[in-house]
């Protein structure tokens, strides 16, 4: 998990300022130095003076306190719950101190920023509600907390609105570039449950340029694989939408036909151990989907460049067709909406 460690600083002008040192995946030294710090903190040190968030062009402030830690993403985009002191409650994403994880936020503000001129979503199937905000003159993101997408929400119908996001996504000009049921979240509309498609992190203008792949591994379309199955870190593609009909049509197999709702849970997808051998991820998804499935991806993969020749309809097709009404898997209607 990750570790948030505040202290105080004195400036040049003599001012204290409040800053934080975030430890990822900490282990070792570091953790055994950490929980004796915070052991032997004393009750001023662990209410220390909250940070100071502003919004920019606004003379809005907003003085929070570190909560607990939702998640975090493998480029440092630490997501944060926050506190404030009438009770709301809500996310910061973007306390990670890495140059990737910033460049995440940017992306992903930009993106935002070109959906809200777009009157086509309504506020629906996209989450447009994140706030941009600075701490320390750096850009953040405020975020509703949305609930977590797990199988027992998920219902077949959901599929057209999706589409209807995507749609409007690659219509901005922009590819998202790492769909994945993580990056779904549930939101009510209407009195029901609707999925919203979350972290734009990986976005991308669709503009030609040639880039080198990003996203999530586990759903990635087979032309970025090396010819041993393996993810090609090394040459760089020209991304369209079919790859990202690729990614959606693995992530719905996952959600709806697999024990877990999540592929990407699997060992093959995590951090590999030191001298480790790992099966290929082609063969992954080769020996998993059925021959009907496995055949319209791999049509798919060998289709770039043509994604307006109705792919969007005929992807929504395959799946209203191939997919069950409700998941396979999901052992908690009970919990979820009818």
């Amino acid at each position: 998990g990750i570790l948030v460690k505040a202290y105080r600083e004195e400036t040049d002008s003599g001012e204290e300022r409040l800053c934080y040192q975030i430890f990822q995946r900490v282990s070792g030294p570091d953790l055994v130095g950490l929980i004796h710090a915070l052991l032997s903190a004393s009750a001023e040190d662990l209410n220390a003076t909250p940070l100071t968030m502003r919004k920019p062009q606004s003379h809005e402030t907003m003085r929070i306190c570190l909560g607990a830690t939702l998640g975090h993403g493998a480029s440092g985009d630490v997501c944060v719950g926050i506190q404030v002191p009438d009770g709301a409650v809500f996310a910061i994403k973007g306390l990670g101190t890495s140059s990737a994880g910033s460049a995440h936020v940017a992306a992903e503000l930009g993106v935002l920023r070109a959906l809200r001129e777009s009157d086509l979503l309504r506020g629906k199937w996209v989450n447009l509600e994140a706030e941009e905000w600075l701490l320390n003159e750096r850009p953040v993101m405020k975020l509703p907390l949305f609930e977590p997408s797990r199988p027992s929400l998920w219902r077949r119908d959901h599929i057209g609105g999706v589409f209807d996001a995507l749609r409007t996504i690659h219509a901005a000009g922009y590819i998202h570039r790492d769909i994945r049921p993580s990056n779904f979240a549930f939101k009510r509309i209407d009195d029901r449950r609707i999925p919203l498609i979350i972290d734009f992190g990986c976005a991308i203008p669709d503009d030609g340029v040639h880039r080198h792949y990003s996203g999530s591994k586990a759903y990635a379309s087979f032309r970025f694989l090396d010819d041993d199955g393996s993810l090609n870190e090394k040459a760089s593609f020209q991304f369209d939408a079919n790859d990202e009909m690729f990614s959606l049509v693995l992530t719905m197999f996952s959600i709806f036909m697999t024990a877990d709702g999540c592929i990407e849970n699997q060992p093959l997808f995590c951090r590999a151990k030191p001298g480790e051998v790992r099966a290929s991820y082609r063969n992954f998804w080769t020996t998993r989907l059925p021959p009907s499935w496995l055949e319209f991806v791999t049509g798919l993969e060998t289709r770039v460049g043509v994604s307006g020749d109705g792919v969007y309809e005929r992807v929504q097709s395959f799946l209203k067709d191939n997919l069950p009404q409700l998941p396979l898997f999901a052992h908690d209607l009970n919990d979820a909406d009818a």
